[in-house]
């Protein structure tokens, strides 16, 4: 069955903590608005590689701390996570901030978008990356760059996909990239993981499969696979119901229900289950070992990441980068 796909209200809390507990501050201040049927244009400004231009979301100045270990010395990418490793670790990240782990793009982005139908989107989207080049060529002080943002293929019906590979095979020479929203696997209706491996396996392999490609033509470097920072706290009774959280919301559950971690094998993501009023919550959020995975996966793809967004995630979540 297709994933379902929501809207991105703000992130609820559950179980709301202190009145003087602060939400971390998004790093871009921009939100992508999901269009019927899939998709929405992205202008690219700047196309930022993470070569100590993309920063961390500004913490919380009384709890950061550096330390000369990264998270790999400190042996926290690991399956066998704790909450009090988490709770511990998470405002403690590496001070050898010019090392990166991953070296490829990270996207950074705004949006406006076209309304008028899929059809002619295509076209505009085309004519638009056109037109950029034209006007990049003219001024070399001036690069733009366009990303269109596209949705993961289905798991079921590849002849009747949003966006497939034909459509990224007739764009791939308008455009500089394509961000792919491989998260929102699961919602409210049916919990479970944000972004199961095994299906941004199947997304990148069905979008670059295209007949007709030129062997030449390397289009895995253009896609940004999408990774959320952020987690998702699912009600497991009396209905359905839940939505995202943020790292806030996270670390609160951790200290007021001491949970324990599971790694599930299937989607390779950690989740644990609490009970709240008598009501028992599922919660799916990032931890250093998922993402690790998925960045294997990008750099074995060759491909770049789309981070959603950087704010919502956990300071040592920058380690793995």
């Amino acid at each position: 069955m297709p994933p379902r796909r929501r809207d991105r209200r703000r992130p609820r809390d559950p179980s709301p903590p202190p009145s003087d507990a602060r939400a971390p501050p998004s790093a871009s201040g921009i939100r992508l608005t999901r269009l019927a049927p899939a998709v929405v244009l992205v202008l690219v400004l700047a196309a930022l590689g993470f070569s100590g231009r993309l920063s961390r979301s500004p913490p919380h100045p009384q709890t950061l701390q550096t330390t000369a270990r990264s998270v790999y010395e400190r042996g926290l990418v690991k399956r066998d996570i704790s909450s009090w490793e988490i709770l511990t670790e998470h405002t403690r990240v590496s001070e050898k901030r010019s090392q990166h782990q991953f070296p490829n793009p990270v996207l950074a982005y705004v949006t406006p978008w076209n309304s008028k139908g899929y059809d002619m989107a295509l076209q505009f989207v085309k004519q638009l990356g056109e037109a950029l080049h034209s006007i990049s060529s003219k001024s070399s002080n001036r690069h733009l760059e366009l990303i269109y943002v596209i949705p993961a293929p289905r798991m079921q019906e590849l002849s009747n996909q949003d966006f497939g590979p034909e459509d990224l095979l007739q764009l791939a020479d308008s455009l500089d990239g394509f961000s792919l929203m491989t998260y929102d696997f699961s919602g409210p209706q049916n919990p479970g993981p944000s972004a199961p491996l095994k299906w941004v396996q199947h997304s990148l392999t069905t979008l670059l499969s295209a007949k007709g490609s030129s062997p030449s033509r390397n289009h895995s470097r253009m896609i940004f696979l999408g990774i959320n920072f952020y987690g998702n706290d699912f009600l497991l009774s009396r209905g359905s119901g839940g939505g995202a959280i943020t790292g806030r919301d996270f670390v609160h559950l951790l200290e007021k229900y001491k949970p324990s971690l599971k790694w599930d094998e299937k989607s390779l993501e950690h989740f644990f289950i609490y009970s709240h009023e008598g009501v028992r919550h599922a919660v799916f959020f990032p931890t250093l070992m998922s993402l690790s995975v998925r960045l294997d996966e990008a750099r074995n793809w060759g491909t770049g990441l789309s981070i959603w967004e950087i704010g919502q995630g956990l300071d040592f979540f920058f380690d793995v980068l």
